[in-house]
């Protein structure tokens, strides 16, 4: 019994975190080219003595929402760089007519965020532009949140959890069919009842890979056959390369705590633990608007595992885009990329415009080109040059007339790296099903689907080597075809190649910000970093990391570089009482 049930508890752990992250990236919206300056509209004042210039590289998401809470205090001036002609990130969406009659909306980045408290921030924007009913929630019990599966060998195989309208009785036993004739997971029970015996990691080992750790404590097969599953669809990244220490933390910590990992994740204790950044956005946003603020906006998802909004994700950039354009000291800038950022004795120069504050949000790539002469010899210059990894992916949207075209209800399916290359020659990473897991969108009846493909298997590969749309379109065919054997042509099929899309935090990624932010706050004090290369590469990270970046600047924290969340002191997190937020 405690096999069964620790199965299901740890699957749902791993699937929160892919349901959280889903290729979500370093969020974009199209503008007019080149230079705006706009009339200000419903900004509230909290006006200091003096103006403060900031500067925003990057007009992502992060940038963004950076930008909108740092121009509310009209005494600061905001100025956006963005190197492309359109703002927005990977944030993309695509409302389309079809001939059977209604519109289909595609999303070519992120499409679904976690509804728990690390959405504070993004639902603070929601409420602050009216959005609230414009927010689709997919509850807990629905077929989108508890039918969650994998594909090995060559078949779907749905992973261990409650399922929609069942008992007591009938969840145990087809949990436990699944659970020990699955090839998949008949590894599991055995690895997690033996998962307490095994040795703690060694007192000098500071960090090891996701699969090094997983097949440590749990054995090879979890780790190739679910977990890597599971990562290709937060990271589409590679176990064996992926930080342990963190992307999970808690899980690193427990292994040497006196309860173990599952006897902490399964401890009943009245608390609840919060990471540095989500108990600081709790604090502040509780400080600032009263504890009841938090209860309104947190009503919006309740009962709800995930959301998304009517219009798609690009809806929440758009709304930021029509106050950025109505505010008066804020100057957004496109198609023109910042090569340097010099340094002014307490001040720091773009082009012939000189700040207090620089926010990069971009990659750790375009930051080194910017101020490599001030980081020369700096442990900065070290930590920018070994973090400057990301995997590219090719998101393949499909809407097919025949409505409930897919044999199974759920959210999806995610491909482990373990499959026979004949079952996944194409190197897709997960197919989303969409008319589950994003139900209000749509005006037409049918059935819509993403296909992910590529990610870490397309390491090494030049530009030439990629898909273009049409072949792109015939690899996702090809997988829906063997997988799910849909034959039917689509009414509407549309690919985009997202390069450099997902920001890897490798091992040692830690290690680096630490050394980052000391060395940034020593030599370049004023550098800001924001957003999915540092901080966390989810949306909801993203508007969390540009909510604390704002409140720093605006509370005059020069000394502080955004990266304060891998301090020692402060990796360890915060537990709060169970119902507060901080």
């Amino acid at each position: 019994m405690r096999s069964r049930c620790s199965s299901a508890h740890a699957v749902e752990e791993l699937w929160t975190l892919a349901q959280a992250h889903r290729f979500s990236t370093r969020p974009r919206v199209v503008f007019s080219k080149h230079l705006r300056n706009r009339t200000r509209l419903n900004f509230s004042s909290t006006a200091s003595n003096d103006t403060r210039n900031v500067a925003v590289i990057g007009g992502g998401i992060t940038g963004l929402a950076t930008a909108y809470h740092l121009a509310k205090d009209q005494s600061t001036k905001v100025t956006i760089w963005e190197r492309s002609d359109r703002l927005g990130g990977w944030l993309d969406s695509e409302r389309i007519n079809v001939n059977i009659g209604g519109d289909v909306l595609f999303d070519y980045g992120p499409r679904t965020l976690r509804a728990t408290a690390s959405a504070f921030s993004t639902l603070e924007l929601i409420n602050e532009f009216g959005l609230e009913k414009q927010i689709l929630r997919t509850g807990i019990h629905d077929a989108a949140s508890r039918n969650r599966y994998i594909y090995y060998p060559d078949h779907l195989v749905r992973l261990p959890g409650p399922q929609p309208g069942a008992g007591l009785l009938v969840n145990l036993i087809s949990n436990a069919i699944g659970v020990f004739t699955e090839p998949a997971l008949k590894s599991l029970p055995w690895a997690l009842a033996t998962e307490p015996l095994r040795p703690s990691r060694p007192k000098d080992l500071d960090d090891e890979s996701v699969g090094d750790f997983v097949a440590r404590r749990l054995g090879k097969d979890v780790a190739d056959n679910i977990v890597s599953a599971v990562f290709h669809g937060i990271y589409a990244g590679d176990i064996y390369k992926l930080s342990v220490k963190t992307i999970l933390p808690r899980i690193w910590e427990y292994e040497i705590s006196r309860r173990g990992i599952f006897g902490s994740l399964l401890n009943t204790k009245r608390t609840l633990h919060l990471p540095y950044d989500l108990y600081h956005e709790g604090k502040i946003i509780r400080e600032e608007k009263g504890k009841e603020f938090l209860s309104k906006i947190g009503s919006y998802i309740s009962g709800a595992s995930v959301f998304a909004l009517k219009g798609g994700m690009g809806q929440l950039v758009e709304a930021l885009d029509t106050s950025l354009s109505n505010s008066p000291n804020v100057e957004i800038i496109t198609g023109s990329s910042v090569d340097h950022i010099e340094r002014r004795d307490t001040q720091w120069r773009i082009g012939a415009k000189d700040y207090n504050c620089v926010v990069s949000t971009t990659s750790s790539a375009e930051l080194r080109r910017q101020i490599a002469p001030i980081l020369t010899n700096t442990g900065a210059l070290v930590a920018l040059e070994s973090h400057n990894y990301a995997v590219n992916v090719m998101v393949v949207n499909f809407f097919f007339r025949s409505p409930n075209l897919v044999p199974v209800h759920g959210f999806g399916y995610l491909i482990p790296r373990s499959i026979p290359l004949e079952q996944n020659p194409e190197r897709a990473l997960g197919v989303v099903f969409m008319s589950d897991s994003n139900v209000g969108q749509d005006t037409a009846r049918g059935t819509k689907l993403t296909v992910m493909i590529g990610g870490h298997w397309w390491d090494g590969w030049r530009d030439g080597d990629f898909p273009d749309e049409r072949s792109g379109i015939q690899m996702a065919k090809a997988v829906l075809k063997r997988h799910l054997h849909i034959n039917e042509e689509p009414i509407v099929a549309k690919a985009k190649l997202l390069k450099n899309a997902i920001p890897q935090y490798t091992v040692g990624h830690t290690a680096r910000m630490k050394d980052l932010h000391f060395s940034l706050s020593h030599v370049a004090p004023g550098i800001r970093l924001a957003g999915a290369w540092y901080t966390g590469v989810g949306v909801n990270d993203c508007t969390r990391a540009a909510r604390l970046t704002a409140h720093s600047i605006l509370s005059g924290k020069r000394e502080e570089t955004g990266l304060e969340k891998y301090l020692d002191e402060n990796v360890a997190g915060y537990e709060v009482p169970l119902g507060s937020s901080g």
